[in-house]
Formats: structure tokens, sequence, C-alpha cells
């Protein structure tokens, strides 16, 4: 299905003309795969531009998101990384156990000491960005030290992979900066606990009202 619409972009998401947003005025949704773009485009202050014109995640790339994730859990599971979700896609599973309509990344944050678990993983973190044999791309971020692994090379949809490591009794972040890296107590994760997410049980911090709070994130 093809959708087309001509739309007007909000004065909000152009008044800083710092950021350097270019103006569209239409916006073409073919239904993305591994060797297209996804239908996400440029994100200004954390939110897409169709955000900004009151429009949900288109559903394809919703689903690829939600691939990604089954994949890249299966990956941290099998090799035994101790990993937990994060950030909205936590608060998502809260209120959900599903992906909000504008969601367009998933967070999952790690113990940094078990990274060379995963031949994947160490790769990524250790050298240069590479497809797997499934087609999913790794690759360091540019605005830290973490890891995203996107659905392809050409289409960006990503899990975003946060490595945390233990400093006495706190949590805090290893090499990455911003609004998602926020130190917290290691009680959080003694123990884990798990929550129902895109039909599957992962592994969450306990009590997560009291974690996601203490994120800055608000809840129902």
């Amino acid at each position: 299905d093809v959708l087309i619409e001509q739309l007007e972009i909000p004065a909000s998401y152009v008044a800083n003309q710092s950021a350097q947003i270019q103006m569209r005025t239409d916006v073409h949704f073919y239904g993305c795969e591994k060797n297209t773009k996804s239908c996400i485009g440029q994100v200004y202050n954390d939110k897409p531009f169709y955000q900004y014109l009151n429009r949900h995640t288109p559903p394809c790339c919703l689903e690829k998101l939600k691939t990604v994730f089954q994949y890249i859990v299966e990956e941290l599971e099998n090799t035994g990384i101790r990993y937990w979700l994060d950030n909205l896609a936590l608060r998502d599973a809260l209120e959900f156990n599903d992906l909000s309509h504008d969601a367009y990344e998933i967070d999952i944050s790690f113990n940094v000491n078990d990274y060379n678990r995963s031949t994947s993983l160490k790769r990524c973190y250790d050298s240069r960005p590479f497809t797997d044999l499934a087609g999913y791309y790794w690759i360091k971020a540019t605005d830290g030290h973490y890891m995203k692994v996107q659905f392809s090379k050409m289409n960006e949809i990503h899990v975003n992979l946060l490595p945390f490591e233990i400093h006495g009794d706190r949590m805090i972040p290893k090499g990455f900066y911003g609004n998602k890296a926020k130190s917290f107590s290691t009680e959080f994760l003694h123990p884990m606990s798990t929550v129902y997410f895109l039909g599957r049980n992962v592994f969450t911090p306990n009590n997560v009202p009291n974690f996601l709070t203490m994120k800055g994130l608000k809840f129902d």
C-alpha cells in the first residue's frame, strides 16, 4: 500500500534554525524493507518529524523494530549477557506489554563486563561496523560510546545497546552521555525482575515504577 499525503510542517519544528531541519512538504510511506530507508526520517528533540504532525510511527517501522528487538534479546540471552529493558520501552512494557504507537527505537541496557560473551557485540564494541549473517547492521553510535543494531545498513530502525558498569553500589554509564546516561543504585538489579513484552518475558530492574520515576519518566 502507498500512503501519500500533502503535509504542512508546524513552525515549532523548524523554529530552531541552528538545528538545520530540512523542510518537507510531502511524505511518501511505501513500507520499508532491508533494502530501503526507514520511514522514520529526521528526529528532532527526541521526536521524529511525523510526531510534530500528530502522526504515529508507520506500521512497517514498528514491525521492523519489534523484529530487531526479538533478534537482539535472543542474542543476549543465548550468550548469557546480563541485560534489562530500559527507558521508554520499559515504560511501554509496564503500561501496555507492547510498544506505544509512537515508538521509534528501543533501549536495552547491559552489564559491560559481559560484552565479550557475544561475538557480535564484542566485534561491534571493539572494531568497525559490520553486517551479520542475518543482515542486521551493528554500529557504534556517533553521539556516545554505545551500540546500535539496525534492521539493515540502509534501514536505520534500531535497538540501542547501552553499556553500564558497576562502581561500588552504583551502576554508571560506560562512555555514553545524554539524558539516558543516569547512574542508579545496584539494588534495582538485585534481584532482577521480568515483564511480558512483545510476546515474551524480558529482564527488567525490580520495582519498575520507582526506577522509572528515578529516570524522570512519567507513567500512568
